[in-house]
């Protein structure tokens, strides 16, 4: 059954890597002929096809360069650097990911030490999959001057370089693993979208949503948001919207549950363990869960769950209201409706934004698990862009200032995840060297690490400009990653252990600290080291 299980899994991530590359073919192939097509008819958008793509590539670059120029680690990093856990990724129904770990491992890719080269991949990764759904959005919407197509280009490319996004990547370990998921979500997106016949679109649509999400279950709320969007824009004055939104939500809603699916189903049989985490429908975890998301919103819009400078997200949320009802005052749309139509679908991408919490047996709210939220943003400026009959330089000037902002604090959160590693290296180093002294003064050598905490352990840098969740968190105060940080720096594989009651009584009861001291923090016995984290 295992080997069976792993030969399945071995195939995912080549079948998809397949499927990726003939739908980006067939992406080529459709706007090849779409430019012929233009060129015949003398009817060339001011910004080509080709300057749009640089224009996203120079935002994702500004965005993600400074993760290939040097190496940051996550807490989670020096865990992995040792076991890079496949089948954690499946129980949490990523099973894309499981698939592309159990390739690395046979390949010697190892997903932290080799990340600036995969940084590199992402960056071109994500510039395909912004590329792919500026395009969508571009035929769809057909602006008629350069600075709605380049404010179009500015907002598609703000859904996936955002301090949300940034926050997920700064795990360099999930780089290699999102190549795939991100450019299958454009593609979901752009056959959703295109003009193929009504079963091929949504098949093809379907199947590349199933491998973004098996990548990350978040991907579902930027699916929705600019595929429901997009079709209310598309048929405005077409019944055709109707039955298209019902399509793009049960399209959504089926490979969703198929994920959960598979989770449940591998569970049952045996395959792998609840993560702890997995899906519930019971009336009193969504209730819970509800509650939850409501309080997270005063987080998010106070300053983005701590990731933007106050009032940033405030003026956001003012000039998204300034762009939603300027469809009331549009010429383009008359009728009622529409306009009713627009906002409940708008109110309906907000909430499936955070769908994928509502069901979890345990809500982790964290920036990376909400990064669809910027989605919602986005659509609702592209809304403005197009229907706004005014005042479009100004729009994308503003759009350009929130694009900027997110870069500038991008880099900021990536220099001081940077900044925060060096502190945890140093002081790991110095612990390294008190094992080197005790085990050349005693002939012992340490194979076996103990790990507690002192009364009021330190969980963030008091110099960390950030501290939200693992973002600023302390490695060396991350009890999974702690001693595998040590044992990178020694090029050793230490087995943690616990510290016994009456050891932990003799040299640490009561005792708190703010600073590293070896002297008292340190205790070796034999092949063990039993240490207290302050």
């Amino acid at each position: 059954m295992e080997n069976l299980g792993e030969t399945i899994l071995l195939l995912l991530a080549p079948l998809a890597l397949l499927l990726c590359a003939c739908g980006c073919a067939i992406f080529l192939k459709n706007i090849y002929t779409l430019d012929k097509q233009a060129t015949s008819q003398t009817n060339i958008p001011l910004l080509k096809r080709w300057q749009r793509l640089l224009l996203s590539f120079f935002i994702i670059l500004l965005g993600y360069g400074c993760l290939a120029l040097s190496k940051h680690y996550s807490v989670d990093s020096f865990n992995v650097l040792f076991d890079m856990a496949p089948y954690w990724h499946l129980m949490l129904g990523r099973y894309l990911n499981c698939s592309i770990i159990l390739w690395a491992i046979k390949w010697g890719i190892n997903l932290v030490t080799q990340q600036q080269f995969l940084a590199v991949l992402w960056i071109l990764s994500c510039t395909v999959a912004v590329f792919i759904v500026d395009d969508s959005l571009q035929k769809v919407l057909i602006p008629k001057s350069f600075c709605r197509q380049g404010a179009i280009t500015l907002c598609v490319s703000l859904a996936f370089a955002n301090v949300f996004m940034m926050e997920f990547l700064l795990f360099p370990e999930m780089m290699l693993l999102n190549v795939l998921g991100v450019i299958a979500l454009g593609l979901s997106i752009w056959f959703a979208l295109s003009d193929f016949s009504y079963f091929t679109k949504w098949c093809f649509s379907f199947v590349f949503l199933l491998i973004a999400l098996g990548n990350y279950q978040g991907y579902i709320g930027i699916f929705e948001a600019f595929v429901l969007v997009s079709i209310l824009l598309k048929y405005r004055n077409s019944r055709k919207k109707y039955s298209e939104l019902f399509t793009a939500l049960l399209t959504g809603g089926f490979a969703s549950v198929i994920n959960v699916a598979v989770v449940k189903i591998l569970i049952h049989v045996g395959f792998i363990v609840s993560s702890g985490r997995d899906a519930s429908i019971s009336i009193a975890t969504i209730c819970r869960n509800i509650i939850q998301l409501c309080l997270y919103q005063f987080r998010f819009w106070k300053n983005a769950d701590g990731l933007m400078p106050l009032g940033v997200m405030p003026v956001i949320g003012i000039l998204l209201l300034f762009f939603v009802v300027s469809i009331f005052t549009t010429k383009k749309s008359k009728k009622y409706i529409y306009i009713y139509i627009y906002i409940i679908v708008l109110a309906l991408v907000y909430v499936l934004s955070f769908a994928p919490h509502l069901i979890e047996s345990r809500v982790v709210l964290t920036p990376r698990s909400n990064i669809a939220v910027w989605s919602f943003i986005v659509v609702g400026m592209i809304t403005g862009i197009h229907f706004t009959e005014k005042h479009e330089s100004l729009l994308a000037a503003c759009i350009s200032v929130i694009v900027l902002i997110n870069l500038f604090v991008m880099q900021d959160m990536a220099a001081n995840t940077q900044m925060t590693n060096a502190a945890d290296f140093v002081e790991a180093d110095q612990i390294c060297a008190e094992i080197t002294a005790y085990e050349n003064h005693t002939g012992n050598t340490v194979t076996k690490i103990a790990i507690g905490f002192d009364e009021n352990p330190t969980l963030y840098q008091d110099f960390s400009r950030y501290k939200v969740n693992e973002l600023g968190s302390r490695i060396l105060a991350t009890p999974y990653s702690s001693y595998r940080l040590l044992g990178s720096r020694m090029n050793r594989n230490f087995e943690k252990i616990d510290i016994p009651s009456e050891v932990f009584s003799k040299y640490f009861s009561k005792k708190d600290w703010n600073c590293l001291n070896t002297a008292e923090q340190l205790v070796f016995e034999n092949d063990t080291l039993y240490w207290m984290v302050y």
